[in-house]
């Protein structure tokens, strides 16, 4: 049980803003496509191609394009452009398999620092790759620290988080190394009672001494409790809390990546060029990202006041009229239609799509998914929920230049839309409110 205080826990706060400074990974990995695309297959500045000057007479076929150094076409290929933008996802899909055990083996800090440390490799290596080859082993080798911060971070500020911030604090390297406490929790369960008395100590550092000694007790009790009630995996997967908890998280991580979010985010220089709208499309993405940031504090703040149900809600309706708005401004497009007097309305769709995302669909799946389960399941939870995200984002990535060609982008954006409609539906029936309850409290009302 977390016990409440009146006054804010800076250190609280310092610990998950830190934690979540590894997000900016993902961010940059995964948004890294987007301007890059272009340029890699010659459409947009070859003379700025991130293959080097030396290959600019090559990339448009005009100097020996048998030695081409995006291979033998003059171009990205659809198929090698979708491989590129998809091998982040992958890699982090691979490595979300293991990551939730090694955290539990070897501490949620520990795992998100060597995770930060691989990130830095694989950046390393994108900036010095000059082949196709290259480039995708190094966004591979992103996609792996990428998979351990998808399924560290929401563990770990599920553990250190307090019910009446949880939520907000679903928002590195040296701070978080030489500052930010390993999870009481996992401590706890490792019998190190000394640094777990100091980490919560750090953690509460507002509260009264008597408050974290109860706090203390508490975590302790949870987790002899959870020890003492271990079962087998066998056991676990026919327990109803923990199927309907594995039932929600993945879900909702599945709309999250069917709602396109990633599509957007990994093609949208190419996206907007489709548009045909005039607006340049660095200056699109640059509002676009502007509008997420703020969307996400905003979201972070409202999160623990309004409740996740309800923002989700308003986030699966939102997101559906917006991606509805964009497939008819291609659909106006493709049959010839005049659209120079709504070339407004590709950007204005994507600006309140990203709005609604980041209000619900963005961060609430991560808070609910620290919230479902306890100590001896969260790991197992994380690992499996996590791997069906990021296998969502690979096959959307993937698949989303091969339904451009053969359905368009008016249809390919318009089941995107019926995906967020589907997801209101499941938000409607499944997910229950969780905003201000133990994690005690959650368990109780998952087995009901």
């Amino acid at each position: 049980m977390h016990l409440k205080c009146g006054r804010p826990n800076i250190f609280l706060y310092y610990s998950a803003v830190s934690v979540n400074l590894a997000s900016f990974i993902i961010g940059c990995c995964f948004a890294w496509t987007s301007p890059a695309i272009p340029r890699l297959n010659g459409s947009l500045e070859p003379e700025h191609n991130p293959l080097g000057e030396e290959a600019i007479p090559r990339l448009n076929g005009s100097l020996e394009p048998e030695h081409n150094p995006l291979g033998e076409e003059a171009t990205l290929t659809t198929i090698e452009e979708s491989w590129i933008a998809s091998l982040v996802p992958l890699g982090a899909a691979a490595s979300s398999l293991i990551s939730g055990y090694l955290a539990d083996k070897r501490g949620r800090k520990e795992i998100l620092i060597i995770a930060v440390l691989i990130s830095i490799i694989g950046l390393g290596c994108m900036h010095f790759a000059n082949s196709v080859l290259y480039i995708c082993i190094a966004r591979f080798i992103c996609g792996i620290s990428i998979g351990a911060i998808f399924t560290v971070v929401p563990m770990y500020i599920g553990e250190i988080a307090e019910d009446s911030n949880r939520g907000l604090l679903v928002l590195f390297m040296i701070t978080f190394d030489w500052f930010v406490p390993e999870s009481p929790h996992w401590l706890i369960s490792k019998k190190e009672f000394n640094k777990a008395e100091k980490s919560l100590t750090k953690l509460r550092s507002q509260h009264p001494r008597e408050k974290i000694l109860n706090e203390l007790e508490q975590i302790k009790t949870n987790i002899e409790e959870d020890f003492k009630n271990k079962s087998s995996l066998k056991d676990i997967l026919t327990k109803k809390e923990f199927l309907k908890g594995i039932f929600i998280t993945c879900g909702l991580v599945l709309f999250q990546q069917l709602s396109g979010i990633n599509i957007i985010l990994f093609y949208m220089h190419s996206i907007f060029e489709e548009t045909g709208s005039g607006l340049s499309p660095d200056l699109s993405a640059v509002i676009i990202s502007l509008v997420q940031v703020v969307a996400c504090v905003i979201s972070s703040i409202l999160v623990d006041h309004l409740g996740r149900r309800i923002l989700l809600l308003f986030s699966s309706i939102g997101m559906c009229l917006s991606i509805i708005a964009f497939a008819v401004y291609f659909y106006l497009k493709e049959v010839d239609d005049n659209v120079a007097n709504i070339f407004w309305l590709p950007i204005l769709s994507i600006v309140c799509f990203v709005i609604a995302y980041a209000a619900g669909f963005g961060p609430i799946p991560f808070v609910i998914l620290g919230e479902l389960f306890p100590q001896q399941t969260k790991s197992f939870a994380s690992t499996v929920t996590i791997f069906v995200c990021l296998m969502g984002t690979f096959c959307t990535t993937t698949f989303f230049p091969m339904l451009v060609v053969y359905l368009g982008m008016a249809y390919t954006f318009l089941l995107l839309a019926v995906c967020c409609f589907v997801s209101l539906i499941f938000t409607s029936v499944f997910i229950p409110e969780t905003k201000g309850k133990s994690l005690m409290e959650i368990q109780e009302l998952l087995k009901k």
